[in-house]
Order: C-alpha cells, then sequence, then structure tokens
C-alpha cells in the first residue's frame, strides 16, 4: 500500500486526520453559534446575586415567553441598555416585573418599567445554579473526545505506515537459517 492508496477502511490515514481537523472547527463553531444566538451566556459582573450565582460565574439564558416569581433573569436595564441578572421578585397586573438581587436588601429600582421584552431569558440549569462548572465540564468533555479521537486516528496512521512497511520488505522464501558449525 503507498500512502497515497486507501487503506480497508475508505481513506489513507493521513486523510481521516485531516478531515477530523476540518470538521471539528466547523462544529465548534456550530456550537458557538448556539450557544451565542439561541443560549446566550453572560457573565454576572457583580455580587448582587451572591451566594447563589457570585461574581465572575457564566449564565446560560434561554428565551422565554413569560416569567414567573423566583426565577432568575437576565434582561436589559432601560434607558442605559446594561445587561443585569436577578431574581424575580414580583410581575403586576400590567406585566411590569419586579427584580431582586439576592444579595440585595431591597427590590430593583428600574428608571422605565421593567417589561418581556427587556428580558433576554431565564438562567437555566436549575432555576439559576451556576453554570461556570457545568459549561467547563462540557468543554473538558470535548477536549477529552478529540484528544482520545486524534490519539486514536495517529495510532491508526502508524499501523497503517508499519504495515505497509511490512508489505515492501523482501521475504526470504525457502532460506534455511540453521546453522552450520
Amino acid at each position: 500500500m503507498s500512502r497515497h492508496t486507501p487503506d480497508r477502511h475508505g481513506g489513507s490515514p493521513w486523510r481521516k486526520l485531516l478531515s477530523f481537523w476540518v470538521v471539528f472547527p466547523v462544529l465548534a463553531l456550530a456550537c458557538l453559534a448556539v450557544f451565542t444566538f439561541v443560549l446566550p451566556i453572560r457573565l454576572v459582573a457583580t455580587g448582587s446575586m451572591t451566594p447563589t450565582i457570585p461574581a465572575g460565574t457564566l449564565v446560560m439564558n434561554m428565551p422565554v415567553d413569560h416569567v414567573q416569581k423566583g426565577e432568575i433573569i437576565t434582561f436589559r436595564e432601560e434607558p442605559t441598555g446594561d445587561i443585569v441578572t436577578h431574581r424575580v421578585y414580583a410581575v403586576d397586573a400590567n406585566g411590569d416585573i419586579e427584580t431582586k438581587g439576592d444579595a440585595n436588601p431591597t427590590p430593583d429600582v428600574h428608571s422605565v418599567p421593567l417589561r418581556m421584552h427587556d428580558v433576554v431569558g431565564i438562567v437555566v440549569g436549575g432555576r439559576g445554579i451556576p453554570l461556570v462548572t457545568a459549561v467547563s465540564g462540557i468543554v473538558a468533555v470535548l477536549l477529552a473526545l478529540v484528544v482520545l479521537y486524534a490519539i486514536q486516528q495517529y495510532r491508526s496512521l502508524r499501523r497503517a505506515e508499519h504495515s505497509e512497511q511490512r508489505d515492501h520488505e523482501p521475504a526470504l522464501v525457502g532460506a534455511d537459517h540453521r546453522r552450520d558449525g
């Protein structure tokens, strides 16, 4: 078998390895698009949700049509446009949403009433459990899978090259290996 001839599994090992390094980035970009546009990940910058969500925690938000008291939401504060993650404290009959950070002693004062069009989404992952460990766990599992796949492809490549070398070695047919002496 030459380096460019397909192996018994339908392609040269180098081609398989190369295809992995082409397919993996495409899948990674697809995942990034999902986390950016479908389930946006936000950084909680302050300690206003401590101890539930410490400052520096990444949270994933899922878009929703309505919110209920007790849910943790991420919303856009008007008129500043600041992104805030707080718990829903109350929703009145007009649909105005009142929020409060878990560490804050009083509910938030909004200069403009907070409405559903201001809500980015609810924090998913068990009613606002910080997802930094879940996200880093997913990343760690994906990296482990990538490394294992790359090792498997490398070993397959080495086996194919070793097999190719054996196929090209001259066979000693009928040679007598006894020592005369």
